[in-house]
C-alpha cells in the first residue's frame, strides 16, 4: 500500500470525516472539548467503518468490542472480568460473520473492503474461506484504529504541549509530516509487543533461545542513543526520526502504516487552520489507560480559539 495510493483509494472518506469532527468542535457553545473523546478515538473508527462497509449506527459497539479486547490481552482485568470480557469478545466475533455472511447473501459485491475480499476469494476455499474473511474484519476492527487513534492523541498532545509548535505547524502544514515522524519515535501509540525468536539470538552477552517469547520494549528502541541524537529530546526537526520501530519492521510492518499518516497529516492539517488558537486546559495532567502494550491518553481537554493566543503555551503536568 503506497501512500499515492492509499490517498487515492481513501483520501476523500478522511477529509470528509476530518471535515465532520473538526465542524463538531468549532460549533462548540462552551469553547472546551476533550480531543481524545471527541476527535483522536473518533476519525479513525469512523474511518476505518467507511472502509469496511460498516454502519455508522455501529460505533459504539465496535469501539466497546475493541477497547474489550485490548483490555483482555494486555490489560489487569480481575478474574469476573476476563470472563465478561471474553463474552463479549465472542459476540464481537459472532457480529463480524453475520457481517461477512450478510455480503455473502447478496446480489453482487459492492465497493467496501468485506465485499473486495469475497471478491478476490470468489467461492474458493484455497484462497481465502470465509472464516478468514471474518477473522481479517475481527482483526482490522481493533488493529486499523487504535494506534491511529493513539498517535493523533500523542501528536496533538506535542504539539500542544510544546512552546510554538501549534502556531508552526498553522504556519507552514508542510512541516506536519516530519512532526509526526517525530512523534511516532517520541511518544509511540504502542510501548512494547510480544514476538517468538526464531532462532538463539545473544545480546549483551545474554543468550536467548530460539521459540522464547520475549516482550520487544518497542518504546526503548526508539530512544537508543546509538541511533538517535538526543534521544530523550523531542525535535521535529531532526535527521535521524525515520529509524523508529513504532510501524514494525521487516515482514512485520504495519500494512496501514500509509493510511494512519494519511489520517493524522488530514487532522493536524485541518484542526490547524480551524482552530488556530487552540491550547491545552489549564492544569490538565497526562493519564494513560493502564495497560502494558498500548499508550493510550485517557483524555486530552483543550480550549478552543480561533486566534492564536500570545505567549508559549503552558507544558502539562506529567502524569
Amino acid at each position: 500500500n503506497t501512500a499515492e495510493r492509499v490517498e487515492r483509494r481513501y483520501g476523500a472518506i478522511v477529509e470528509r470525516r476530518v471535515d465532520e469532527l473538526v465542524s463538531r468542535l468549532v460549533d462548540r457553545a462552551d469553547g472546551r472539548a476533550d480531543l481524545v473523546g471527541e476527535f483522536t478515538t473518533e476519525l479513525p473508527l469512523l474511518v476505518l467503518l467507511d472502509i469496511l462497509g460498516v454502519p455508522e449506527e455501529d460505533v459504539g459497539r465496535v469501539r466497546a468490542w475493541g477497547d474489550g479486547q485490548i483490555a483482555l490481552l494486555w490489560g489487569q482485568p480481575d478474574p469476573a472480568e476476563q470472563v465478561r470480557l471474553a463474552r463479549d469478545l465472542w459476540e464481537f466475533w459472532r457480529y463480524c460473520e453475520r457481517l461477512v455472511g450478510a455480503r455473502l447473501g447478496g446480489a453482487r459485491y459492492g465497493e467496501d473492503y468485506v465485499s473486495q475480499l469475497l471478491a478476490y476469494r470468489d467461492g474458493d476455499d484455497e484462497v481465502l474461506t470465509v472464516a478468514e474473511v471474518s477473522s481479517i474484519v475481527f482483526n482490522l476492527m481493533v488493529a486499523g484504529h487504535e494506534t491511529t487513534a493513539g498517535l493523533l492523541a500523542h501528536a496533538l498532545d506535542q504539539a500542544l504541549s510544546g512552546p510554538g509548535r501549534w502556531r508552526e505547524l498553522g504556519e507552514d502544514p508542510r512541516r506536519i509530516p516530519a512532526f509526526l515522524t517525530e512523534t511516532l519515535r517520541f511518544a509511540p501509540a504502542i510501548d512494547g509487543w510480544l514476538r517468538v525468536t526464531r532462532r538463539p539470538v545473544t545480546l549483551d552477552g545474554v543468550t536467548i533461545p530460539a521459540g522464547a517469547r520475549c516482550l520487544l520494549l518497542i518504546g526503548a528502541a526508539n530512544r537508543d542513543p546509538a541511533e538517535f541524537a538526543r534521544p530523550e529530546q523531542f525535535d521535529p526537526h531532526r535527521s535521524d526520526g525515520d529509524g523508529h520501530l513504532s510501524f514494525g519492521h521487516g515482514p512485520h510492518f504495519c500494512i496501514g502504516a500509509a493510511l494512519a499518516r494519511l489520517e493524522a497529516r488530514t487532522a493536524l492539517t485541518r484542526l490547524c487552520r480551524a482552530v488556530p488558537g487552540l491550547r491545552l486546559a489549564p492544569g490538565h495532567r497526562r493519564s494513560y489507560k493502564v495497560n502494558i502494550a498500548f499508550r493510550a491518553h485517557r483524555s486530552l481537554p483543550v480550549v478552543l480559539g480561533t486566534t492564536v493566543p500570545s505567549g508559549a503555551p503552558a507544558a502539562p503536568v506529567a502524569g
